[in-house]
């Protein structure tokens, strides 16, 4: 038996993780990449040596945690530093998945969520994606309640990333979350389709 191995995307406030947790309640393993990030940032010896050497010995602290004020203020300033970092980054972060689902390679779906699918180079390591969409007025809305800042920091967040029509076009299935729309028929729509392959 073949595992089919799925990713799941979105912009900010589209509401992917939403359709993770959904895909957990069914039963489905979800690889979360920020959760799986954050703790190779701390674990992975290679990946914190090369961070050394790009950022500096005070990009952790003392206490062997991540500097995370220097280094989101280094990322936000420097397109260089954070193209860089990701290419450290991101390659561990693809690795650890591929480990992940050959651990659990009894398993006929596995899933992982990353809003940087295709970006990250993510994309390659799953059989078939799926976006999450929703219209930008209401992801706005979302990520300023969820976040605490204006509706103006919200668009300018979904304004630096890759666009909806792009990621639609890169994924083989769509999800819409908007307002009213019920996500669980489609979910269960795409595990369908998926199944059947």
């Amino acid at each position: 038996m073949k595992v089919i191995k799925v990713g799941i995307t979105g912009g900010i406030g589209s509401g992917k993780s939403v359709v993770a947790r959904i895909l957990r309640v069914l039963g489905y393993k979800v690889y979360d990449c920020d959760k799986s990030a954050a703790g190779i940032l701390l674990s992975d010896m290679s990946v914190r040596a090369a961070l050394v050497d790009l950022l500096g010995d005070d990009i952790y602290l003392h206490d062997g945690r991540l500097n995370k004020a220097k280094m989101s203020g280094m990322l936000f300033n420097s397109p260089s530093v954070r193209a860089d970092v990701n290419a450290i980054v991101h390659p561990a972060v693809i690795a650890d998945f591929i480990r992940w689902a050959e651990m659990h390679s009894a398993d006929r779906l596995l899933f992982v969520e990353s809003a940087i699918l295709a970006e990250s180079g993510l994309i390659s390591a799953v059989d078939k994606s799926i976006m999450v969409s929703a219209p930008r007025p209401e992801r706005r809305e979302r990520v300023a309640s969820r976040d605490n800042i204006s509706v103006a920091q919200a668009d300018e967040r979904i304004a630096s990333q890759m666009p909806d029509e792009d990621k639609c076009r890169l994924c083989d299935f769509v999800i819409s979350n908007a307002a009213g729309d019920r996500l669980l028929p489609q979910i269960r729509e795409v595990i369908g389709s998926l199944l059947q392959d």
